[in-house]
């Protein structure tokens, strides 16, 4: 709990690190606004950890709210009866009552066999999704007990911006603009009617496609009759123009070939018989 002044009024709230929003009760806001202003109604509904039901809310104002070494001024929002007063996150950190900090280190001296080493040195091993070979992993799970779905765990402050900016990669947007299209058939994720390829398995999709030493054009056009995952025209014509790069011409064997063919042909003409 804390003490802080709203309107020149002294106000306990407990301070909330995982609350978006400050909660003022009905009493405490008739205690320092007196009844006397109108409050604008609330356009948004917000709901308490764990539950369905949204809180009743009276109204959200704009008051100041000053500590003992800042103040800002923010929206709080009025709940009906006597249920506390909840100070959020970013609220008590412009007032200076909370700070966070990270812990970092600087390392001088790898050990080559410290674990970060080997995760580095061996990436092919520590990579992916991984699985347990030829162990069968029994869970026991009460039949008579109902499945009960957990709330959503609420983002940390500390990774949210990166989470957002996640969420704005261009392979991001390609999820949002097609979820319409995918859909999980017997365990297996697809899009409409082809197979969505994890990332560890694409480059294997590619190759699997050119089997036969296939061209471009004819390689995407196996791979997407079956398959598909973002970026797939891309990641085939790299893949082809990298494994053609690397194949020897044979030009000038093929020109040999041509010019001793076309010689015995034409001596073949003029003796008038071949043998």
């Amino acid at each position: 709990m804390c003490q802080v002044q709203v309107n020149g009024k002294v106000v306990e709230m407990m301070i909330d690190t995982g609350a978006s929003v400050n909660l003022l009760d009905e009493a405490t806001f008739h205690r320092i606004d007196c009844g006397n202003k109108l409050l604008e109604h609330a356009h948004s509904k917000i709901y308490s950890y764990g539950f369905d039901t949204p809180l009743p809310l009276l109204g959200t104002p704009s008051r100041t709210i000053t500590s003992s070494s800042n103040s800002t001024t923010t929206q709080l929002h009025v709940v009906k009866r006597n249920m506390g007063n909840l100070l959020s996150y970013n609220t008590a950190q412009k007032l200076g009552l909370i700070t966070i900090s990270v812990n970092t280190t600087t390392v001088t001296d790898v050990n080559k066999n410290s674990p970060e080493s080997l995760q580095e040195e061996f990436e092919c091993l520590f990579g992916g999704i991984g699985r347990l070979r030829n162990k069968i992993v029994r869970l026991h799970v009460d039949p008579d007990m109902t499945p009960r779905q957990q709330p959503h765990r609420r983002i940390p402050f500390h990774v949210r911006g990166d989470v957002e900016k996640e969420l704005e990669s261009p392979e991001v947007q390609d999820y949002k603009r097609l979820k319409d299209e995918f859909s999980v058939y017997n365990g297996v994720a697809l899009r409409m009617n082809r197979i969505f390829i994890p990332l560890t398995l694409r480059s294997r999709a590619v190759e699997l496609a050119r089997l036969g030493h296939q061209g471009i054009v004819k390689t995407k056009q196996l791979i997407r009759d079956k398959v598909w995952f973002p970026g797939i025209d891309k990641l085939t014509e790299d893949k082809v123009k990298k494994k053609l790069s690397l194949v020897p011409s044979s030009d000038s064997e093929i020109t040999t070939n041509r010019t001793s063919s076309n010689v015995h042909t034409s001596q073949c003409t003029l003796k008038g018989s071949c043998s």
